[in-house]
């Protein structure tokens, strides 16, 4: 694709947020101040920094622009504060761990300002070591709902080159156009403070007919780590809360009511950990609670039963392999085996005689008389773990059926509450439109 030179270059505002990221801003604000564009402003969006963020901005970039929130708002409450005053043509929202070259700010825009069509756009993201690709725009895995970056991971050998439309681009360095916001407003703050939220932001552009475009000229390096987190239960309930809103507020109705739960199930199927299904369950039913905010937007109120079969479903699944991984990771006790494992180490000490002739038979007659009463005495021991085990495993599962059934009285109640919120919803809706009905006409002047 030819690059275009006579471009009239729109006014743009850089949305820089901030957490305590002092040292973060020492590599991001000086490139900024050496970019290679006309027209531009620098805004930092500060999330309540207790380190010395602002103070060192402002002795360091006196034209820096500050917002300062009155908390740590996440991502998308945070830049909404930015976004709502927004007044330039194009606003670009730039994570503190990202390092931008010179030209970076033009090859972003540059789609934008050449079609009229093009609402946002997202740069070529590289790790640290400057050759790995972190994000090259990022498509969408139906039925789960699951963003994949192109070409992650992988070495850049022009594979990503291609300027090209995608299903969205990360919020680490993306451009929108100010038309976009006009039109569909800022970040769904259902999904703060972080996770899912470009995401949705970038579907809404496009069913309202904006291209989302990825810009491979517009290059970065995002300080991201390449290091796999091990699991954290808060970020975990926010990614996995975020994606399943996400389905409810994306997904056509088959592929949520058909599709999704066999590949759901077996999404959770692959999760090692009791406490990470269980975390799941309890989003699904959350969810559940979530219906009458989100399916009357899309016109699938009369659907409602469906989604809320599935939600249950869902959740009764994850309690199951809960269990399952529960009793798997060591629950109940194989002492047998522990017992085994020390008779093989037992040794039974010869008795030594004074007389020689009759050393060695009573040597032989003490070991054999060792090894019987040691038989006898784990006899005995094997017979007491053997009830053990048993009552134990009664035990399991008596607790298994009583959790059971507590699960299935909770999923009913939540269902309870969830159809008493839908059929609240209607009853206001109703009241509204027999108030309208009923409000006398306005007298013409």
């Amino acid at each position: 694709m030819a690059v275009q030179t006579n471009i009239q270059w729109p006014s743009v505002t850089i949305y820089v947020l901030n957490w305590n990221g002092r040292t973060l801003l020492a590599s991001c604000l000086p490139p900024l101040a050496r970019l290679d564009y006309p027209d531009y402003e620098i805004v930092l969006i500060d999330n309540h920094s207790d380190d010395d963020s602002v103070a060192w901005t402002r002795e360091n970039f006196p034209d820096t622009r500050i917002i300062q929130n009155d908390d740590n708002l996440g991502f998308s409450k945070g830049m909404n504060v930015g976004l709502r005053c927004h007044r330039k043509e194009i606003a670009v929202l730039l994570n503190t761990d990202v390092e931008t070259r010179p030209d970076w700010l033009k090859e972003l825009v540059r789609p934008i300002a050449a079609n009229p069509t093009v609402g946002i756009t997202g740069s070529k993201l590289y790790f640290g070591d400057g050759r790995t690709l972190q994000h090259a725009g990022a498509m969408i895995e139906w039925p789960l709902g699951i963003g994949r970056h192109r070409f992650y991971r992988e070495e850049d050998t022009g594979q990503a080159d291609t300027e090209c439309v995608v299903d969205y681009v990360t919020g680490a360095s993306m451009a929108i156009a100010r038309p976009v916001l006009e039109t569909i407003g800022v970040f769904d703050e259902d999904f703060a403070p972080f996770y899912y939220e470009e995401t949705d932001f970038c579907l809404r552009a496009k069913a309202a007919n904006f291209q989302v475009v990825y810009a491979p000229r517009s290059v970065a390096i995002h300080h991201e780590s390449m290091t796999f987190r091990q699991f954290d239960r808060p970020l975990f309930h926010n990614l996995q809360r975020n994606r399943l809103l996400f389905l409810l507020k994306h997904a056509p109705p088959d592929a949520f009511l058909r599709e999704l739960p066999p590949a759901e199930k077996e999404f959770m199927a692959g999760m090692g950990a009791a406490e990470a299904l269980q975390t799941m369950r309890r989003i699904y039913l959350e969810m559940m609670f979530r219906l009458p905010d989100v399916l009357p937007a899309r016109g699938l109120e009369p659907q409602t039963g469906g989604y809320q079969d599935v939600l249950t479903d869902l959740a009764g699944t994850a309690v199951t392999l809960a269990q399952r991984r529960a009793m798997r990771q060591g629950h109940l006790p194989l002492m047998n085996e522990n017992l085994l494992a020390q008779k093989s180490q037992i040794k039974v000490e010869s008795l030594q005689s004074a007389t020689p002739v009759i050393g060695p038979l009573v040597a032989a007659f003490r070991n054999l008389w060792g090894n019987v009463a040691a038989r006898w005495l784990l006899v005995g021991a094997f017979r007491q773990q053997n009830e053990f085990n048993r009552l134990t495993a009664v035990q399991w599962q008596l607790l298994d059926k009583r959790l059971a059934d507590q699960d299935r009285e909770l999923v009913t109640l939540t269902r309870q509450v969830a159809e008493l919120r839908i059929a609240l919803c209607q009853t206001q809706k109703h009241v509204r439109q027999l108030e309208a009905q009923l409000s006398p006409p306005e007298k013409a002047e």
